[in-house]
């Protein structure tokens, strides 16, 4: 009896401690994944509170087709990583949609987020930066310049300048500001 009690303290032990090692390797390996955590989630949750106030639309869904992915390979040199895309219209002005996007930048992922109307940039806000070097991608300088940017003959409508040190960081913020554009024309080519 002795023996099979400490076998069982000694197996829930194990489990536990198995349960924490898991917790711990899952929150190191979640946010190198693209998968929210809760700080990501806050950061996401302010921005679509400064864009719609405090009563939100609901989220909906564009499935990328194979089409549309060609297309995105076409515009930003490869496939969007995911086949569908969350986005928010805003129920006072159909023409205004908000997009949270992910891009590699040098080594890590970048998350957006960019709000079109009448398929022209309104705003652009990194949301969350996790590169080492290149933060000044966030500054206020810098996403100015995505204001009022259209899609011209699958080319922004202006030239971004660029950021020494953060170049891969800027490619990245530009190809995402073109799918955002994108992905807008195509929403309301469906209508």
């Amino acid at each position: 009896m002795v023996l099979i009690s400490v076998l069982v303290i000694n197996s829930k032990k194990a489990f536990i401690s198995s349960k924490r090692f898991l917790g711990v390797v899952l929150l190191l390996i979640l946010p190198q994944l693209g998968w929210s955590t809760t700080a990501e989630q806050a950061a996401q949750q302010q921005f679509l509170q400064q864009t719609f106030g405090s009563t939100l639309p609901a989220v909906q869904r564009l499935w990328l087709t194979p089409d549309m992915q060609t297309k995105i390979t076409q515009l930003v040199g490869a496939p969007y990583q995911q086949t569908v895309i969350r986005y928010w219209q805003d129920p006072q002005e159909a023409t205004r949609l908000l997009f949270i996007l992910e891009a590699i930048g040098k080594e890590d992922w970048i998350t957006a987020g960019f709000v079109v109307q009448q398929l022209a940039m309104q705003n652009t806000q990194v949301l969350v930066y996790r590169e080492t070097r290149g933060g000044e991608i966030q500054s206020i300088g810098f996403l100015q310049q995505f204001r009022q940017l259209q899609m011209r003959d699958q080319q922004l409508s202006r030239h971004i300048d660029g950021i020494t040190g953060a170049t891969l960081s800027v490619r990245a913020m530009t190809k995402m500001s073109k799918l955002a554009l994108y992905f807008a024309e195509q929403i309301h080519a469906s209508r």
